[in-house]
């Protein structure tokens, strides 16, 4: 879930936190269970070239993808010859 999930970047580092809630098992399959809630921390360091207000995220189907893009004045320019 969105509610669950929390990505900052500061410095030059992304961090992504979240929380898996405990589950519940489907009604009449389970005879014992136990769950308990998850938690995860990973952080990266992505470098001084990352366009802050360029990062997006979106998770769909459990999968989170994270979108970092470089700063204009990071990417390489193309210059175009000129004949004469």
């Amino acid at each position: 879930r969105k509610e669950d999930i929390s990505i900052v970047f500061k410095d030059s580092v992304l961090e992504l936190k979240g929380d898996v809630p405990a589950g519940e098992p489907a009604a009449g399959r389970a005879y014992c269970g136990e769950f308990s809630p998850v938690g995860y921390y990973r952080s990266f360091t992505v470098g001084n070239d990352i366009d802050s207000d360029g990062i997006s995220a979106k998770s769909e189907n459990g999968v989170l993808s994270v979108i970092l893009k470089k700063k204009e004045q990071a990417k390489p320019k193309k210059i175009e010859v000129l004949a004469s």
